[in-house]
Parts: structure tokens; sequence; C-alpha cells
């Protein structure tokens, strides 16, 4: 199961059952091992339960600010929902909460708050700095968007337009 509705929110009921929280165990363990590693943190994942909440609230987060029916301009698209389908230490999941993380200590932040309408704009600054992680380590390339000739230029200067907008190429 992806943990995600129709609604391309994340059910939340989904990341609370104990089978999923206890797939993130392993994920917690060596996020933990890798980000004391890199950067020496005391504030680092303190259980399964903190990253399976995390990884729904960062969802919900970019259908809220970035999804269809959000009450701005989406700035760019949200993370591909299949991006966070695996939850093991292999996945590009891990590579999220592991950039979130590692973006959360470099800005000093205690706890994530992903509902705060006066955090938007630094949550958003940190799924840019996940979008360019995910790309330098190859996991993730901005969608390559072929246009017909047959389209009017209207169209097609529009259509340019979005898809810049979006990063796409």
């Amino acid at each position: 199961m992806s943990g995600l509705v129709k609604t391309g929110g994340a059910d939340f009921s989904y990341y609370a059952s104990p089978t999923v929280i206890n797939q993130f165990e392993p994920v917690r363990a060596e996020l933990v091992k890798v980000l004391s590693q890199e950067l020496g943190s005391s504030d680092l994942p303190s259980s399964a339960k903190e990253l399976a909440t995390f990884t729904a609230s960062l969802q919900q987060f970019q259908e809220d600010i970035l999804g269809i029916n959000s009450a701005s301009q989406a700035s760019f698209a949200r993370l591909p929902a299949k991006l966070f389908k695996d939850i093991s230490i292999q996945s590009p999941l891990f590579n999220i909460l592991k950039a979130a993380y590692q973006y959360r200590q470099l800005n000093n932040w205690r706890k994530w708050d992903l509902t705060s309408p006066s955090r938007r704009d630094r949550y958003l600054d940190m799924l840019k700095f996940i979008y360019s992680d995910l790309e330098s380590n190859h996991i993730y390339t901005s969608p390559k968007i072929y246009l017909s000739s047959s389209l009017p230029s209207a169209t097609v200067h529009s259509l340019k337009d979005m898809v810049a907008k979006l990063k796409g190429k």
C-alpha cells in the first residue's frame, strides 16, 4: 500500500499502523547512524513512529501547498508519490528523510511543524533542498516534456512556461 488516498494527501491511519511503524525501525536506526556521523547531532529521530508521522505530514504538506487544490499557485511540483512507497534503507524515502533531517539540523530547528503558516516558506525551501539532494544522488530527475509540433504556438509558449516553472525539461 502506498499510504496515499485519492486526494493526493497522506493517509495518516496507514502511517499510524503498527505494521508500517515497524517498517520504519531499520530506517530510523540507519538514519541515526548516518546523521550522527555526518552531523554529530543529538537531534535525531527518536522513534519509528516519529519518522512515520513526519513522512505522512510531509506528504500532506505537499498536497496542501503544492497540490491541485492548494490556495496558492504552486512554485514547483510535489515529490512524486512513488518515492514514498518503499520503506527501507535503500529507498528514495530514506534519502528524503536524511535530507530533511540534515536541513533541520543546518537550520537549527528543534521540531517539525508542517502545519504552521508562518514556517511555510522555510518548509518549501526544505523541499527544494530535498529535490537537490535527490537529483545530486541520481535518485530523481526532472521530467522531460515533449510538445507536438502540431500545437498552436500560443499553447506551446504557455506550456513551456508551465514546464519551466515546475522544473521540467
